[in-house]
């Protein structure tokens, strides 16, 4: 009768992973730890996605200070008429290559004339 619906995951989820929800999974529970966290609702996962704000383990108890909203940062490369999109942001430009930070932390290295590093 007063049981409390907890998010929790299924599998360990990624640090700056897309939240879905088949990593997930509902649990009833008697009672919570108030001071532990606001736990996530399922109503606040619907129509929006979200990722990830640190590693989260395996049957942890998914919060609001956990996940925040998804910003897709996408550089797109003109070379002539091929156009190439690319996930991560810029961190260095010059006549020659391109520097972009991926969203796992590598570094790439893209040239004016379409070679990769």
């Amino acid at each position: 009768m007063n049981a409390i619906e907890l998010i929790i995951t299924k599998k360990a989820i990624n640090y700056k992973a897309k939240l879905n929800v088949k990593d997930l999974m509902i649990r009833n529970v008697d009672s919570f730890k108030k001071g532990y966290c606001t736990p996530l609702k399922l109503s606040d996962l619907s129509g929006t996605v979200y990722e990830t704000t640190h590693y989260i383990k395996k049957g942890s108890v998914l919060c609001t200070k956990d996940i925040k909203e998804f910003k897709k940062k996408a550089v797109v490369f003109k070379f002539g008429a091929l156009e190439i999109e690319t996930d991560g942001e810029i961190i260095y430009q010059n006549d020659k290559y391109i520097r972009i930070k991926k969203r796992d932390g590598k570094v790439e290295k893209i040239y004016k004339d379409g070679r990769v590093e």
